[in-house]
Parts: structure tokens; sequence; C-alpha cells
């Protein structure tokens, strides 16, 4: 029995999927009628068969989502390359064109809203309104293409400051200062000055103080600049703390105090004030209310020079040829040398000329020389007149 079992369960695989002789399948059907324990065996074989089956149609549909997977994870790095790349491509000209739009768009509204400030201001200063004459009048000054045009925008202007606009009459007071518009005449360029001061108007007040230091449409007095400049101070205008400094630093009005000096330029040159930034290195260079510091000195001339000082400019170029504060170094000396005199210092024109003429510090060179000695003649440099006859006498008797 168990050799015929083991016999037929060899054939049952056989048998089940139907590739034995049609003997061999009588065979296994008779002894499967007569034998229950091979009977179970090939139930459990199809059990098997169709779990193994399962199995396999499912690692099929696995596989099959797998590559599905794939193909998709493939396709959607793709669609986020894309994304990327064509972005990166296109974000600039995008950007350049919004930019563009943006920009054109900003400057139309800004005309736009500039032209009807300009309406407003014309009706204004029609209706005899003093702000709307004060704008309305520096547009046309500005802007105005005839010489009709800028007379309409003075007398504007005039019509405000006459009718008590600081503002304009601050304006008017620079126009005869300076000779723009009008002729120059110091006494009306004080007058006004004078009347925006009185009004407040701070930079009037520093004028008004400027002339009365130098005597400038009024007779010079030297202590009543410095009350004008103390009141400006009082206010809190960094100019007028320099101003005042400058005062007490000369003995200019008030009792020399070169202490009370030094607190005024650092508290001005703390808001960094050029000039203030100079005089205070000054007193730290000659030990002037400070102990003397030539170190700290050349930190502040050079952020003077920093802030366009053409003066400290020129005093750094000297720290740096003689080694004062800092180390002797020419190139440094020149550079800074060049571009006080290209600022239009007459000291650092004359100083540079002379430095190329005698080749000192810098390649010499005659005709370069000429030139910079002729702009400092024209400032008035005596020093760069006489060195300019010198060489241009010595070239004609070559």
């Amino acid at each position: 029995m168990k050799t015929d079992c083991d016999v037929i369960r060899d054939l049952l695989p056989l048998y089940e999927d139907e590739v034995c002789s049609e003997k061999s399948r009588d065979l296994v059907r008779e002894h499967l009628e007569e034998c229950p324990a091979c009977d179970r065996w090939l139930c459990q074989l199809r059990e098997t068969k169709i779990e193994s089956d399962l199995i396999d149609e499912k690692n099929t549909v696995i596989e099959g989502r797998a590559r599905w997977f794939r193909r998709r994870s493939v396709m959607i790095g793709l669609l986020i390359a894309t994304s990327l790349i064509v972005p990166f491509l296109l974000v600039p000209l995008i950007t350049n064109f919004t930019f563009k739009t943006a920009f054109y768009q900003e400057s139309r509204d800004r005309d736009r809203y500039f032209n009807h400030l300009v309406k407003l201001w014309k009706n204004a200063a029609e209706q005899g309104n003093p702000e709307g004459q004060y704008r309305y009048g520096q547009f046309l000054l500005e802007n105005g293409k005839s010489n009709r045009r800028k007379t309409e925008g003075l007398d504007l202007l005039l019509k405000a400051a006459e009718q008590g606009h600081p503002r304009a009459q601050y304006d008017m007071g620079i126009f005869y200062a300076n000779g723009w518009h009008v002729e120059k005449d110091e006494t009306e360029s004080f007058k006004w000055f004078r009347k925006a001061a009185e009004q407040g108007n701070i930079f009037a007040i520093n004028a008004v103080g400027l002339c009365y230091l130098r005597g400038k449409g009024v007779e010079q007095d030297q202590a009543e600049a410095a009350k004008w400049f103390g009141s400006a101070a009082k206010r809190n205008n960094t100019e007028a703390i320099y101003l005042l400094g400058n005062c007490y630093y000369k003995g200019e009005g008030v009792d020399q105090d070169f202490t009370l000096a030094v607190d005024l330029f650092r508290k001005a040159a703390e808001r960094n004030n050029a000039q203030a930034e100079l005089a205070l290195g000054r007193c730290y260079f000659n030990g002037e209310g400070v102990e003397q510091n030539k170190q700290t000195a050349a930190e502040l001339y050079r952020k003077s020079a920093d802030h366009q000082n053409r003066e400290a400019q020129f005093v750094l170029a000297q720290c740096y040829f003689n080694g004062d504060g800092v180390e002797q170094n020419s190139n440094e000396a020149v550079y800074w040398l060049l571009c006080s005199a290209q600022s239009g210092l007459p000291e650092g024109q004359f100083d540079y000329a002379k430095r190329l003429a005698e080749g000192d510090g810098v390649e010499k060179d005659l005709q370069e020389a000429v030139r910079w000695f002729r702009k400092a003649a024209e400032q008035g440099n005596e020093e760069a007149r006489e060195a300019l006859k010198e060489l241009e006498g010595e070239n004609g008797k070559e």
C-alpha cells in the first residue's frame, strides 16, 4: 500500500497537470477512490498550487505596479526637472519683462502724479497762496526752458518770500549771495537770511551767523555770530554745533576754550560731520584740549577724507608722507594727495605739482606738473604762480 501510495503520490503532480499517460491517469483515479490519504494529498497539492498561483499572480501584479510606478516616477521626475529648468530659463526673461513693465508703469504713474502736483501748485500760485508760489516758482526755475519762464519762477519765489514764506526767503538769500538768477548783492542776501532766520529756519540761522562772522552784507560781529550759532546748536543742529566749536577753538566772539571746542567737535563728528572730524583730528594731532594722539588724529582724518572732505584728504596725505600716526606709505600718500587736487583744493594741486616736478614720491613729469601748477595758480595760489613762471622760463631757455 505504502509503495503504491508513494508511486501514486509521485504521479499526482503529473495527474493534476494532465500530462501523464491515459493508463497512469486510470491508475491514479482508481487508487484515489480507494485511498483517502492520497486523496487528501491531492487536495493539499491543489491548495498549494492555488496558493502558488495566487502568489505568482500577486507577484505579477506587484511587478506590473512597480513598473508603472517606475514609469510614473520617471515622468514625474521629468516634469519636476522641466518645471525647475524652464522657469530658470524663463525667469530672467519674465522678470526683465515684468520689471520693465512695472518700471514703465511706475514712471508713468510718477509722472502723472507729479504733473498733477504741478497743476495744483500753479492753481494755488494763481490764487496768491505762498506755498503754491514757492513750489511752482521752484518748478519753473528748475525746468523752465526759456528766460521768460525762469523770470516768472523767480517772481513767484519773490512773492512767496514777501508773504513770509521762510524757505522762499532763505532761497532768495542764497540767490543774492551767489548771484544766481539775480545780481550778487550780499546786503540783500543778509536781509533775506535774517527774515527766514527770525521765523526759525535752521539753515538761515547758520547763514546769518556766517554773515556776521565774515562780515558779509553786515558789519562783522563775531560775538553776534557765536550767538546765532549757539541758538541753532541748542536746537541740536549738527552744522551749528561744529561752527560754535570753531568759534571756541579760534576764540572768535567767545573766550578761547580748546576743551569746550573738542566737546563740540566730537558731538558733531559722531554725526559724521566731515568738517568736525577734521577739526577734532587736528586737536588730537596738536594736543589741543585733549591728550595728543597722532594715531587717533589720522583715524579722524581718514573718516573725514572718506566723507569727501578735500582738506582732510590733503592732511591725510601728509600723514602718510611723513609717517605721522600711520606707517609711512608713499602710495597711500599720493592717492590722497591726488584726491585733494582733483577735488579742487589749491594746496593739494600745488603740492602734487611740486612732487611731480621733483619726482618726490611720484614719477617725475614736468608736463603734468605744469598742468597742476596752472590749476592752482588759477585759484590764486601764489606759490604755484611763481613755480609756473620758473618752469615756463626754464622751458623758454631750452
